[in-house]
This record gives structure tokens, sequence and C-alpha cells, in this order.
């Protein structure tokens, strides 16, 4: 009897774990932005890695601005780029993406950014093939924003 008692109660344990779901919050994030980690423009089309090339570097013209240039020239196929910025160990504070419903991101076209977003990456379709300049612009403390421009020297 006392192994059947055992047996049901684990089977229970385990029903109700498979049971549960996650709570998912739409409150938003909190978290003051840190800059003092270095932070990187990570996608698919650099293996979603942290690369010193695609480091965001702050403009000395515009305090609080930071860009970075594409290594290797966007295709204009349609298929559309997914992306974020973010420091080199996906830390709260420094892991930006989208803020609104939509994650996708016109050329010139300024989007709010959550600095907290683990799992909102924005996307972008270019309409040329070319090299592009991903902006993330943090002069106001209280809403961070990105903004794509096509490369100067294409």
């Amino acid at each position: 009897m006392t192994k059947k008692l055992s047996l049901l109660v684990l089977s229970l344990a385990a029903l109700s774990a498979c049971s549960t779901s996650p709570i998912i919050s739409d409150t938003p994030s909190v978290t003051s932005t840190d800059t003092s980690k270095a932070i990187y423009l990570r996608g698919v089309f650099n293996w979603w890695e942290a690369i010193e090339e695609n480091r965001l570097q702050e403009l000395s013209s515009d305090p609080g601005l930071f860009r970075t240039r594409t290594v290797e020239p966007l295709i204009a196929d349609g298929q559309p780029y997914e992306w974020k910025f973010v420091d080199a160990d996906w830390t709260c504070g420094s892991n930006f993406g989208h803020k609104e419903q939509s994650s996708t991101i016109e050329l010139g076209q300024e989007v709010a950014l959550d600095n907290c977003s683990p799992f909102n990456n924005l996307s972008f379709t270019p309409i040329e093939d070319g090299y592009y300049d991903f902006y993330l612009d943090l002069r106001n403390p209280n809403q961070a924003k990105a903004f794509i421009k096509r490369a100067d020297n294409n």
C-alpha cells in the first residue's frame, strides 16, 4: 500500500509540473542602461557573435549616440535580417530589443528600445544591397532608440 501511495504522489507531482506555464509580464523594464560595457550589433549577419568590428562607437560630435557599420554588405533579397544591440554577455541593462509590438524597423525610422529584452529581436529588410550604419541613441537616458541609415561610401 505504501508503494502504491508513493507512486501516486510522485505521478501527481510530475503531472502538476508539466501543467505549469510561465508567467510573462507586460511590465516595462525599469533597469537602467549600462554604458560601462561594450555593446555590439549582433544578428543573423554575424551569427549573433559579439565581434569587435561590430562594436558600437560613441560619436565624438554627438555624445550618447553610438554607431557601427555592417562588416559585409546586406543583400536586398526580400528576407529580413534579425538583430539587436547587446553586450558580450547578454546582460539586462545592455540587451536592447524592440519595445513596441512590431519588431520591424524601416530605413531612417526611429524605434523605441527596451534595454532588458532577451527575446525581442528587431528585423530589417534592406531595399538595396550595401553596407548599413546601425545607430543606438542613448541621448535621452529615459528612452533608448535605434535607427538605420545606408552607409555613405557604398
